[in-house]
């Protein structure tokens, strides 16, 4: 799989949890929105709901790219320097480029 075909893979819910638990300690849960689009509920390591919008707008979380984005701006506010830096090693790693 490229870089590119990964970033912008769908994860369905399940694969969505595992991928946010191998990143972060993460957790996602299924959420129906009133209108049947299928959403997430975000949980941190804590288990305390993570309004992934304030960080990410309205971008689908499911999407890999916007799972990345989101742990960039969480480590950002966390006050880490760099959070792409940190991204950039967590897609090679996953990727197996090293």
């Amino acid at each position: 799989m490229s870089e590119i075909d990964f970033l912008n893979k769908r994860l369905n819910i399940e694969e969505l949890s595992e991928f946010l638990t191998e990143l972060m300690n993460y957790a996602a849960l299924p959420y129906e929105y009133p209108t049947r689009i299928p959403m997430a509920i975000i949980l941190d390591e804590e288990g305390d709901e993570i309004n992934y919008e304030k960080y990410i707008g309205n971008k689908d979380i499911h999407i890999v790219r916007n799972v990345l984005l989101l742990k960039e701006k969480l480590d950002e506010e966390r006050g880490y320097s760099n959070g792409m830096c940190y991204i950039r090693n967590s897609i090679n790693e996953i990727l197996g480029i090293h």
